[in-house]
Formats: C-alpha cells, structure tokens, sequence
C-alpha cells in the first residue's frame, strides 16, 4: 500500500511541475493551439499532420505517457483560469479499448507506430526512396507489386510467429489486470536478427508467472484474446513492429535479400538511397507513414474551430 501510495504522490507531483510548464509555454504563445501528445518520440510523426492540417500558430508538448495527457488535461478542464483554453490531446490506445473524449485523439492502434507498418507506407518510401518513379524503369509497377506482395508475406509471417504472440498477448495480460511491473520492458525483450526471432525472459516474468499462470492460461481461451491476436497490425506493440520494419528494410540494401530478388527476376538493381534509413526509423520515414482518416477528421475538426 505504501508503494501504491508513493507512486500516487510522485504522479501528482509530476503532472504539477507539468502543468506549470504548460502555463509557461502559453504565456509564450499566447495565441497558439497547445497540442498535447505522449512522448519525446511523438512529434517526429505528429509535426508533419500538423503542418498539413492546422494554421501555423500551434505548439506541440510531450508529457511522458497517456496517463501524464490525461491527467493534465483534468487538471486544465477543471481550473477556472484555463478550462476554455483550446489545448487537444493525443493519446495511443495501447492493449486497451480505444476511448473517445472531448479534444482528444486515440490511436485506432497500439501506437502511431504501428502506423509505419501500414502497407501504403511501403508503397510510398520504396517509390520515392528507390528510384521506382523513374519512368525509364519500364516494369517499375510490377517491381512495386512485388515488393508490396513480399512485404505483406512477411509481415504475416511476423505476426503469426509463436513468439510475438506470445510476448503481446502476454503484455495485453498484465496491463488488462493492472499487474505491477517496474515496466513490460523488464518482463520479456524481443530480439530479431534477420529471419530470427528470440525472446528473452527476465526477471520479472519468472515472479508474474508464479503468480499468475492459471489466469494467463484462461485468458487464453477467451473470446478476448482471440479477437485480439486475430488484428495484429492494429493491436500489437509498437516497438516490436519498428523492430520488423527495420529489419524489412535492411532487405532493400545494396546487398540485401530483396535487392538480390529484384535484380534476378527483373533485372532491375533496386536499393535504398538512403543507407541508413532504417537506423533512425521514427524520424526517416514519418513523412511516408499512414494518416488515418480519424486523425484527418480531427486535425480537420480543430482547424475549422479557429
């Protein structure tokens, strides 16, 4: 109880030194929207959407986690001086039910990241990173239709691998019990090396298996968990599919498997300009990233408020 109770004190002192930071960013942009999003990651994707859909005056702030968004948005809508401000948030929706509030936006998946691994993304990073807008490539569609072919076959074989259902379906399992953890990253760690796929037990899992396995074990054979593995794309960790992507695109390096693949049905060589586009994936390949409807709605939403 007492550790329950020191986590509750330090979260409310956090979203206090937050909420003085947001008054300090109003007072410097006064007519600014105040955009509100999770972590120090989120605005190498967010920064573009918004760009595109809002008017120039907007000012973006990471919190750290959907709890610390949540929490300071109470904390604005309830005080006199600041509740009409027009300050939005966005949140991911994580292993829970997507929710719907006032001025915020949840993610229809996981993450924003899981919005990288959409195939439209492929589509549009291999046309403008490999040269297949080229017009003297006379066979570039069927290239693209070969690629994007490959890439959904081995995004499902991703998806289908013991390991990465287990270690989602796993995580959806302590977070849905509200099972403390020092953090999901301390339990079990995935490490993918090429067509490898390790999983790694750490400490934690050990104790929460003891604890917990005839649950995790009826978990398993509920309708909840079924509908959850059966939309993987949606629902899956983030991080873990960065993870995949990185390793696809590797595929499309000078020497890469893919490359070889292109070259020997087509004749064509077909590689990745940018060599270390898959190091820094985040920031390299926002700008080819899907923006779902939802999110074009409510950018649209906010923009026609003004």
């Amino acid at each position: 109880m007492t550790n329950r109770k020191e986590k509750m004190s330090n979260f409310k002192n956090e979203i206090s030194v937050i909420f003085r930071d947001y008054i300090k960013s109003r007072r410097l942009k006064k007519e600014a929207i105040q955009l509100i999003v999770e972590g120090v990651d989120d605005p190498k994707y967010y920064t573009t959407r918004f760009n595109i859909f809002l008017n120039p005056e907007w000012n973006i702030t990471s919190v750290g986690g959907k709890s610390k968004v949540l929490g300071l948005k109470e904390i604005i809508e309830k005080h006199p001086s600041y509740k009409n401000d027009e300050c939005y948030y966005f949140i991911d929706k994580d292993y829970d039910e997507r929710i719907f509030l006032d001025k915020t936006y949840c993610t229809p998946t996981y993450s924003i990241e899981n919005f990288y691994l959409h195939p439209t993304c492929i589509t549009n990073l291999v046309t403008s990173e490999c040269g297949l807008s080229n017009y003297s490539i006379k066979e570039r569609y069927a290239i693209l239709d070969y690629i994007n072919s490959d890439y959904l076959c081995e995004l499902e074989n991703f998806h289908k691998n013991k390991k990465i259902i287990k270690i989602n379906s796993v995580f959806k399992f302590i977070r849905n019990n509200e099972i403390p953890t020092t953090s999901l990253d301390k339990v079990l760690k995935i490490e993918l090396h090429s067509n490898s796929i390790k999983i790694k037990h750490l400490k934690e899992y050990q104790k929460l298996k003891i604890e917990n396995i005839k649950n995790y074990r009826k978990f398993l054979e509920t309708e909840d968990y079924h509908k959850f593995i059966s939309s993987p794309l949606e629902n899956f960790r983030g991080k873990q599919e960065i993870l995949f992507l990185k390793y696809y695109l590797k595929r499309l390096y000078n020497d890469g498997e893919l490359s070889k693949e292109i070259y020997s049905n087509f004749g064509v060589k077909i590689k990745l300009e940018n060599p270390a586009m898959a190091d820094k994936i985040l920031s390299n390949v926002s700008n080819y990233a899907y923006t779902p409807d939802c999110l074009k709605n409510f950018l649209l939403t906010i923009k026609s408020s003004k």
